[in-house]
């Protein structure tokens, strides 16, 4: 079973999993990036309406730390840590 393939807005780009790790392709065929190479482990990466964010869940890999939510900026790989909110997205309503 392969993960999904999340377009942005744009259908510019795409994010997906490979294992475990986020990646970010431009769909000119040029090499995906890997985005978070730390010890984070995120998932349901979900677009921003602009297309310029990921709202997204994240956590800390092997410990079994709660779910927070952040906003990556996959352009820059700044990632936005919203410290107290926890759980998981599903969708931006903006």
């Amino acid at each position: 079973q392969s993960a999904p393939i999340i377009l942005s807005p744009d259908a510019a780009r795409a994010v997906f999993f490979r294992g475990e790790r986020l990646y970010l392709a431009a769909l000119d065929g040029s090499e995906p990036v890997l985005l978070l190479p730390g010890a984070l482990t995120v998932a349901g990466p979900v677009w921003s309406p602009d297309g310029q964010w990921l709202a997204l869940t994240y956590w800390a890999e092997g410990t079994g730390a709660k779910h927070n939510l952040g906003l990556l900026q996959p352009d820059t790989c700044r990632l936005v840590l919203l410290g107290e909110q926890e759980g998981w997205l599903w969708s931006w309503i903006p």
